[in-house]
């Protein structure tokens, strides 16, 4: 029986990743490997990535990764698994909206919840959902949530 294949993303996926930076693969995510060997006992797995597909086979290679296929192109799978996915349910309205807060979980930012009268800062949060039902806690529609670059100290 053939096995199905899943493409699994490269960056942020398998490696430690805060952004491209051109040569730099960083090092392999805490249960990565352990991750693709699980997959590979069921399915064909296909690394995905935007990188010099060389680079990353000399990466897999030099971090005891099981050999793979790896590509640049989106082939036929069963599955995607990526740090940047928004899931299409059907709905376009839904992924606008999935879209406006979006951010990959390796994404160094906050939230501040605040007044746009007076400016003063109501709260300030590490997750958006936070932020979004203390914002919505206020009857009062001079309240906002600003997305701040940086982390939270």
């Amino acid at each position: 029986m053939t096995k199905k294949t899943i493409c699994v993303d490269f960056d942020g996926v398998l490696n430690e990743y805060n952004g491209y930076e051109e040569g730099n693969l960083g090092e392999p995510l805490t249960g990565s490997k352990e991750f693709i060997k699980e997959l590979r006992g069921k399915y064909k797995v296909v690394i995905l990535t935007s990188r010099p597909k060389e680079q990353v086979i000399d990466w897999l290679n030099n971090n005891c990764f099981p050999s793979m296929k790896v590509t640049n192109r989106k082939v036929p799978a069963v599955a995607y698994i990526d740090d940047r996915a928004i899931q299409f349910n059907g709905s376009y309205k839904k992924v606008i909206s999935r879209l406006k807060n979006f951010k990959p979980y390796w994404a160094k930012e906050y939230y501040r919840v605040y007044n746009i009268v007076t400016d003063e800062t109501i709260a300030l949060f590490n997750d958006i959902y936070d932020a979004t039902r203390v914002c919505n806690s206020y009857q009062s529609q001079d309240v906002r949530i600003q997305r701040i670059p940086g982390e939270l100290e």
